[in-house]
Order: structure tokens, then sequence, then C-alpha cells
């Protein structure tokens, strides 16, 4: 963990076996979920403090996991599966995805699921329940080891063939514009306060701003809470 911008690190393995590969993490709701190699996913709800080992998924490598509000998805061997109640279950969503493609990467705009695939990209827009191709353009059986969607387009990074890059509106998605409410408190603040949105921010960047306009702080965020340290901040 770091919470310096990367200036220093902590480990944070209490309760993970030693020598553990971890593949893939996420966080949804406060609750940090770490995929690994032989070991399923490990969850966390105190940052990492400590971890519990949620065997539920029944199958050792988890190649991906990403998240979009409360739903958490999670490659394995055995195909996707997803989680909304912070792993205390788990329900296979392959329908659609043929169980020998692997799935590399997860992205997501608005209630839209993106997955990165041995054979491509696939979409689904009802909660995984079922997933379609979406393909055109890209060339034969190309794999996709990560994803990243904006407001507008979808990036993938394959294997042996760079970045592509198409248009959320080729499959009917409209361009996300969505406006939050945030709420400050306590406003002003001494040490330490809580930002707080009306709408589940997915990757979005947070910039904090001096008297003078200049950004002395800038903050990669998912969720729908944080809570920010003056001690972090430079003076100003």
């Amino acid at each position: 963990l770091s919470v310096n911008n990367g200036s220093s690190w902590t480990a944070l393995n209490n309760g993970l076996p030693s020598s553990i590969t971890i593949q893939s993490l996420t966080i949804s709701g406060g609750i940090v979920f770490a995929g690994s190699v032989y070991n399923d996913v490990f969850i966390s709800s105190n940052n990492g403090s400590s971890w519990t080992n949620n065997f539920l998924l029944g199958n050792g490598n988890i190649r991906a996991l990403g998240s979009n509000g409360n739903k958490v998805l999670a490659s394995t061997g055995m195909g996707v599966y997803l989680t909304i109640n912070g792993g205390s279950s788990w329900t296979q969503v392959n329908n659609g995805i043929f169980t020998g493609y692997f799935v590399y990467a997860f992205s997501f705009s608005g209630n839209n699921f993106f997955a990165g695939a041995s054979d491509g990209v696939f979409i689904s827009s009802n909660n995984g329940n079922s997933w379609s191709t979406m393909n055109t353009g890209f060339l034969p059986s190309t794999s996709v080891n990560s994803l990243y969607t904006n407001a507008s387009n979808i990036f993938a990074g394959t294997a042996y063939s760079g970045v592509w890059i198409n248009s959320l509106s080729s499959v009917g998605i409209e361009e996300q514009n969505i406006i939050a409410k945030i709420n400050i408190y306590p406003n002003p603040f001494t040490s330490q306060t809580t930002i707080n949105f009306s709408e589940y921010q997915n990757n979005s960047t947070i910039k904090i701003v001096d008297l003078q306009g200049k950004v002395i702080k800038s903050i990669n965020f998912s969720g729908k809470e944080f809570e920010l340290d003056k001690d972090a901040m430079q003076a100003g």
C-alpha cells in the first residue's frame, strides 16, 4: 500500500500465504478483492490490514477481477462469476462466453460490462446474464489482455497486435455524462474531511487546487466516498 503517490510502500500480507502470487485487484463498497494463482480470492474489509480466503469460487486461478458499484466480476478457469454481496456468494455468468475462452480483463460503462478474452471483446448489458461479441474490426482470434473505457470509447490492449479503439456508440451506448452531487463534511476542516458523491465514480480523477488554481493533489478514485487528509497535501 502507498499513501504518498508511490514514494513509499508498505506490505499488507496479514492472512495471505507466503510467496502467494496476486494477479488482480479491485475494490467494491470498501471491500478489497485480491485474485490469486492457486488460492482463489482473498477479501479485506480494513484496507488490506488483514485478509480472509474466499473459497466459494472453488477455482484456484483468478485471472481478472473488476467491479462496478456492488457488482464484482471474477474470471476463473471455469468461466466468469458475479457477486453482489461482497463475496458472500458467487453466481456463474457464462451465457455467451464459451468457458474455453480465458478472460483477462474487465471494464464498465454505466450498466454495461465488457470482458477482454482470448478471442476478443464481449459485452453484457444485463449484469452478465448474457454476453455477445464486440469484435468488428479486430484481427481474427485477437487476444485482449487489458481494457479501458472512458465516456465515449473503449480501448483494448492485445497480444502482439497493439492497442485498438472502438466507439461505444457502435454498440448503442450513449456517451456517459453523469453529473454527481458532491457533499463535503466537515467543511471547512482542520485535519480530515469526507467527500461523498451521489453517483458511483468509476476511475474518476479528483483534483485539489489552491486559491491560485494550482493543482496540489490529484487522486484516482472509484467508489462513492473517500476521506481526504490535510497532512497528505502540500501546504497552502
